[in-house]
């Protein structure tokens, strides 16, 4: 009777122990993924600057060759629309990485359930 019962209790010892490693590996890769989509969202949201400085400089050129009479009005609407787009996308991509700076810091035990 002793024996079982030490047997038991050496099995729930092991039981406990995985599920220990079980929750840390979760926790190692939720903090992995979570840097990685930091690193990733930075590079996105210094391309979609990129994006729209050309995109501006765009509208400078479509607004002179509107004035030369050298392009339509509907060209100059449509190069502002465009950089109006790109303008979202940098601020999405900008509440995205907000979103997974959250996450992080959930993943390192920031006090949320």
């Amino acid at each position: 009777m002793i024996r079982s019962f030490y047997e038991q209790e050496l099995a729930n010892k092991r039981i406990a122990y995985q599920e220990y490693e079980k929750a840390i590996l979760k926790a190692w890769q939720e903090v992995e993924t979570g840097l990685n989509a930091q690193i990733h969202l930075m590079r996105r949201r210094e391309l979609t600057a990129e994006e729209v400085d050309a995109l501006r400089l765009a509208v400078d050129a479509s607004n002179e060759l509107f004035k030369a009479g050298r392009a339509t009005y509907l060209d100059v609407i449509t190069s502002q629309r465009n950089v109006l787009d790109a303008e979202i996308t940098l601020n999405r991509t900008y509440q995205e990485y907000l979103q997974s700076m959250i996450d992080l810091y959930r993943a390192l035990g920031g006090g949320w359930q």
